[in-house]
């Protein structure tokens, strides 16, 4: 895959260190931020808990969602 391709996508790595990709990828670093606000407020959490039937699918609801925002602002950066 080009590095074109990988940047669209956000698997470069999210610390690059000259020129040695390690760690991270932008999307998964991006999509960790995410979950990471989502969880710390209550606001948001109650409003995906009654969402859903399980704990299950409300773990599977913030993953989903985190990666949706993750590829959201990928896709805004690269304009």
């Amino acid at each position: 895959m080009t590095d074109k391709k990988l940047k669209e996508l956000g698997e470069d790595s999210a610390f690059p260190a000259e020129g040695i990709a390690w760690g991270l990828t932008k999307r998964e670093y991006f999509a960790a931020m995410a979950m990471q606000g989502m969880l710390s407020g209550d606001h948001q959490s109650d409003a995906i808990a009654d969402q859903v039937d399980s704990i299950d699918e409300f773990y599977n609801k913030i993953a989903e969602l985190s990666t949706e925002y993750a590829d959201a602002l990928i896709k805004e950066l690269n304009k």
